[in-house]
């Protein structure tokens, strides 16, 4: 099977010079996960997939080829463990490549290398928001989606 679906690895550091380091947990997420972020209260965890949005063209009615996702997964600091909290969210953009939580962790940023669409126009930011008004948090897809130059990977942000 080409490229299965990613996983999300949680491992426990030993400090120590034995250097026991033990694996916690571990989730699969999408297909070809390119990056992922924690929120500021270390709660969340979004895994950025590119699916296989990769293949030409021609190639786009294979599994994957026509969507991007994001997987949205609670993450318990303390114990380390991981929980799938949804189905992923799926969107139109090929080669996501990173995603970040804003400052209070209310609204995520996704960069998109650029749109199958118009493949040489710009690469774009995606804002989503994180709904907190349940008891399981989700995802919410914006209309913000502002334009780069093509082929963006990573964002920072700069208190």
């Amino acid at each position: 099977m080409i490229n299965p679906p990613s996983e999300i690895v949680v491992i426990r550091f030993d400090a120590t010079d034995a250097a026991a380091h033990t694996e916690v947990a571990r989730v699969p997420v999408g297909l070809s996960a390119e990056g992922f972020a924690v929120s500021p209260q270390e709660d969340l965890i979004v895994a950025v997939n590119m699916g296989r949005t990769y293949l030409p063209d021609r190639l786009t009615f294979w599994p994957g080829a026509q969507f991007s996702s994001l997987t949205l997964l609670s993450f318990d600091r303390e114990t380390g463990a991981l929980a799938v909290l949804s189905e992923p969210y799926g969107f139109v953009g090929v080669l996501p490549e990173d995603a970040m939580f804003d400052a209070d962790g209310d609204a995520l940023a996704v960069v998109i290398y650029n749109d199958r669409e118009r493949p040489l126009d710009p690469g774009v930011v995606e804002f989503w928001n994180v709904v907190r008004d349940g008891e399981v948090p989700r995802l919410e897809r914006t209309a913000v989606r502002l334009p780069l130059v093509r082929g963006p990977h990573a964002m920072n942000l700069i208190p």
